[in-house]
């Protein structure tokens, strides 16, 4: 049986890869450069990068799952949720998710 700690890397390497094939998918693009800092700006090889995006605490973990039947108030999100996550991002021009670091 897997750990919670497995369990949420995998969570979390799943979905960089969900992002990741969004991007390359819409854009038909391949991975070209990592993010880099020079002075006090990002770029994604030489163009710069803006980080633009919103908080989605929930794409992890759903800590507001309160049904009078479940003894724990905490659950995993399903496909749809994370997909509607990120898609929702992506529509608004944000290229990146930001989440909570669970513990």
């Amino acid at each position: 049986m897997l750990s919670i700690k497995s369990i949420r890397f995998l969570l979390i390497l799943s979905i960089f890869l969900l992002m990741n094939n969004l991007y390359s998918l819409n854009n038909q693009t391949v991975f070209k450069a990592f993010i880099s800092v020079k002075g006090d700006k990002l770029y994604d090889g030489n163009k710069q990068f803006r980080f633009i995006s919103f908080n989605i605490p929930n794409l992890l973990n759903i800590e507001d799952n309160m049904p009078f039947t479940e003894k724990n108030a905490w659950r995993l999100p399903d496909l749809f949720e994370i997909e509607d996550a990120l898609n929702s991002v992506k529509q608004m021009g944000g290229n990146v998710a930001r989440t909570y670091v669970i513990t």
